[in-house]
């Protein structure tokens, strides 16, 4: 879920070569972000639907990899799949392995209830498919979050070859069926099978529900690639109106989620779309407050260990949980929420700096 490419700004299709930068706002949405889920699932108040922040990761990783994507098009003529699949296994498996195995010595150590699980849930993480075992067969595993980078891994496998056997139209009008589809499916499955006769999951982690986040970043990238529509949409997108238009979205569509049928079909794709106006603005804003705010240090290094925060708050969440306990009552509360943000920051700090830096600086071998 945190593991996007580099931010670019996509070049327009001139065959030329483009310097690509990283975008700090594009940073800074990440760790909007992973503040929303580290929120979400720690309880905190306010952050009920700090879960969307999900959603947010799945655009931002769309549009940066379909952007990455054309721009080594436009550059070399063609996609090296074999180039692209290393800068992947790079950005994404030395953390994920420290992890599994992290995780594992806190189960043997810590979460000796959890032993049961814990093979079937390191090779559903460790062969990216928890959203199938969960979404589909309602599979209890453990680090259940990887559902969402498993939905990442699927997206890399596929979409490179699409892109490279495609034409621009025909990848374009997919991104858009995708878009209108999944939602039309998720609208069969809750009115022909009904959500009380499928997994608890379904809906919400299963790869066929939530291709439509994914395939928006893509379609941003795609609509960005052209010069003439690159122009209009970075006028519409760049000013702070955008963002808080999307913003504004995303509440009315949390107020309208209490209504079941809503709530499964249409919610993710209208929180898509407004997610697609976020990402959109920090693509193209450079000005103002809410840039500054955004894009300020803090937040571009929070955005940049979001990965290895997405990976360990979970079990950091779990040590918290049993740690406050044996704090004094009125410190029990503020204890457990000290613990899980200052160890979670300790060990993503030390993920960032000890494990993907120095996968990073190998990745950068295979880049264009």
């Amino acid at each position: 879920m945190l593991t996007a490419a580099t931010s670019v700004v996509p070049p327009p299709a001139t065959g030329f070569r483009v310097k690509t930068t990283r975008v700090p706002a594009i940073d800074g949405l990440r760790a909007i972000s992973i503040i929303g889920v580290v929120g979400f699932h720690g309880s905190w108040r306010g952050f009920s639907n700090g879960g969307l922040g999900v959603d947010l990761f799945f655009v931002i990783s769309g549009y940066l990899i379909t952007s990455l994507l054309l721009n080594e098009q436009c550059i070399r003529g063609q996609v090296n799949l074999r180039a692209f699949y290393a800068r992947r296994f790079f950005r994404i498996i030395p953390a994920l392995a420290v992890y599994l195995l992290g995780f594992s010595l806190l189960c043997v150590v810590v979460y000796k209830d959890f032993l049961d699980k814990l093979l079937l849930s390191l090779a559903c993480a460790a062969f990216f498919v928890t959203n199938i075992a969960i979404g589909w067969f309602d599979v209890g595993v453990l680090a259940a979050h990887t559902w969402s980078l498993s939905m990442e891994e699927q997206f890399y496998l596929v979409f490179p070859w699409l892109l490279r056997c495609m034409t621009y139209r025909r990848l374009t009008l997919m991104a858009l069926a995708v878009a209108i589809l999944t939602p039309l499916w998720r609208a069969a499955l809750f009115l022909v099978v009904g959500p009380e006769n499928l997994p608890p999951h379904r809906f919400a982690y299963s790869p066929d529900t939530r291709l439509d986040t994914i395939a928006m970043g893509c379609l941003l990238a795609l609509l960005l690639h052209k010069g003439r529509q690159r122009a209009i949409l970075a006028r519409m997108s760049g000013s702070a109106a955008a963002f808080v238009c999307g913003a504004a979205v995303i509440a009315a569509s949390c107020y309208f989620s209490s209504i079941a049928c809503y709530r499964y079909v249409l919610h993710s794709s209208v929180v898509a779309v407004a997610c697609t106006m976020l990402v959109a603005w920090g693509a193209h804003s450079s000005l103002g407050l809410l840039n500054a705010v955004v894009a300020s240090w803090p937040m571009v290094y929070c955005g940049r260990i979001s990965y290895s925060l997405y990976l360990w708050h979970p079990a950091i969440l779990g040590i918290a949980h049993r740690a406050s306990p044996h704090l004094p009552p009125r410190l029990a509360c503020i204890g457990d929420c000290f613990i899980y943000v200052g160890l979670t920051l300790a060990v993503a700090m030390a993920s960032y700096h000890l494990v993907e830096l120095s996968a990073l600086r190998i990745k950068q071998r295979y880049s264009v």
